[in-house]
């Protein structure tokens, strides 16, 4: 990710960065160190661009990318790089989001909650959810096992939406299909009245996105973050700018959540 192609002029390159270095690490509200002056004259010309918003979300994104990357990568044993090279970008697009465009934690119904996507990447369990559902085609929204189409075979269907939104023929909500066009594709599996039994916190998830993605800030710690402020202010977050503080695992043990934020 290179910032300075999205600007013209000359500009100071993006410091370099060692996440492996000693700085004491950062929390929640806390203060900026001597690299904040190295970012400076890079973020004032980022804000005065007449791009700053188009920027930000590419760096939001790619930091999102490299995110998901390392919790596919993770699970590759035999191939530790893979983990290792998608762990340094997402630190290193992680300071980029946090020097230039800032990060916050989040207030909602009367409650903090800490949603630093980095620091969260490295609470290394996931969700195992158990549930009853009933798996439906969908093109044609009947029960799998009952519909006369085969997941293994392709299918030239004219799109449409269902009642809820979902593209018949991808089974996507966001997709480019509009209604009416005709798209060559597979039969994909639908999940409909789904009944939540339990979820259990694993190391491995099924699906390796499904990840904690936020952890509710203890009463105890909000007079410090606000320091004087009123309960609802913005509580700004600079952790993603600093160190890596390691990897935390669920083996770690039943106050890990506590201890990680």
């Amino acid at each position: 990710m290179d910032l300075s192609a999205c600007l013209t002029g000359d500009l100071r390159v993006i410091p370099d960065h060692d996440f492996y270095r000693k700085d004491p690490p950062r929390v929640l509200a806390g203060a900026g160190s001597a690299t904040t002056k190295l970012w400076s004259p890079l973020k004032q010309r980022v804000h005065h661009s007449p791009k700053r918003y188009e920027m930000e979300k590419r760096a939001r994104q790619a930091l999102d990318d490299a995110i998901s990357a390392f919790h596919f990568f993770d699970e590759l044993s035999d191939r530790p790089y893979l983990a290792e090279t998608a762990h340094i970008q997402a630190h290193r697009c992680a300071e980029v989001v946090g020097n230039i465009f800032g990060c916050f934690a989040e207030y909602e119904d009367g409650k903090y909650w800490d949603v630093c996507a980095l620091q969260l990447m490295h609470l290394r369990m996931g969700l195992s959810a158990g549930m009853n559902t009933v798996r439906c085609c969908s093109i044609c929204l009947d029960e799998i096992d009952m519909c006369e189409h085969q997941l293994d075979e392709e299918y030239e269907i004219v799109a449409d939406r269902s009642a809820d939104g979902i593209c018949t023929a991808c089974g996507g909500e966001s997709c480019s299909h509009a209604a009416g066009d005709v798209v060559i594709c597979y039969p994909t599996v639908l999940h409909r009245d789904i009944q939540l039994n339990e979820v259990t916190i694993v190391r491995f998830p099924r699906d390796p996105l499904a990840r904690i993605a936020g952890l509710q800030i203890t009463e105890d710690k909000i007079p410090r973050l606000l320091e004087g402020r009123d309960r609802g202010d913005l509580v700004a977050c600079r952790r993603c700018t600093g160190p890596c503080r390691g990897f935390a695992y669920p083996a770690d043990g039943p106050d890990i959540l506590s201890r990680f934020s």
